[in-house]
């Protein structure tokens, strides 16, 4: 079912002629004139980008439909293609795959997906929710919100230097400047946003400068509503119908 589902995509050429393809999107206001030259090859460049990322997309869709189908009796492609919250989840979440630059972002957006109709057990507002934030979570959100439900865990798997009882009183940012975020770059000012997005969004609570105990440091900071998120962007949020 998997291959016959892949198959029946349209074609992608990758190798097609940039300067002659740009028709295949609305684009053209997107770009300045600046000689139709250029501008044809610009708009060539974008719209192959463009269908190179919708391609991918729906692989993934057909994959993930392919996996749905396989676990869940009854479910077929056919059937969730006739369901209203899934046509209507498809056009929002291809818009956003088309415009982010993150494989795993797409990748998240197809799991999304195959959850959002009545084969599944959350509660339809809340699954629309976590929709949402698919869409608008990147993946240093993602990263973040998996490191917070479980920093210790994270901390043994990936920092060999690590070891519990290091700091007497010290805060969260100081653990990540030390283990995580190690590579040089200016980290602090979009970990920070990603946070106070957190607490506003209510997946969870990260008291960024506040000085507290070594184990307060990696204390889990996912709210319930984190952990079904993170759940969801897996694919193991519910068990399905």
């Amino acid at each position: 079912m998997g291959i016959e589902l892949i198959a029946a995509l349209p074609e992608y050429h990758p190798d097609r002629d940039a300067g002659i393809d740009y028709g295949l999107t609305a684009v053209n206001a997107f770009i300045p004139i600046v000689g139709s030259g250029l501008a044809d090859l610009a708009r060539g460049i974008i719209a192959r980008k463009a269908e190179e990322r919708q391609h991918e997309f729906d692989t993934l869709i057909a994959v993930e439909v392919t996996r749905l189908a396989g676990l869940v009796e009854g479910i077929t492609p056919q059937s969730m293609v006739e369901s209203d919250e899934f046509m209507a989840a498809y056009a929002k979440v291809a818009r956003v795959a088309a415009e982010t630059e993150s494989t795993k972002k797409r990748q998240r957006l197809a799991v999304t997906l195959t959850q959002m109709g009545p084969w599944s057990t959350v509660d339809p507002t809340r699954r629309r929710d976590l929709m949402d934030l698919t869409a608008v979570y990147d993946d240093l959100h993602v990263f973040l919100l998996g490191y917070f439900r479980d920093p210790a865990a994270w901390l043994r798997a990936n920092a060999p230097a690590w070891r519990p009882g290091k700091y007497m009183m010290a805060g969260i940012d100081t653990v990540l400047a030390d283990y995580v975020f190690t590579d040089g770059t200016e980290w602090r000012p979009s970990v920070t946003a990603a946070v106070s997005r957190f607490s506003m969004d209510g997946v969870a609570d990260v008291p960024m400068n506040v000085s507290m105990s070594d184990a307060g440091n990696v204390q889990k900071r996912t709210t319930a509503f984190g952990d079904q998120f993170l759940s969801f962007i897996e694919g193991s949020a519910d068990t399905p119908r």
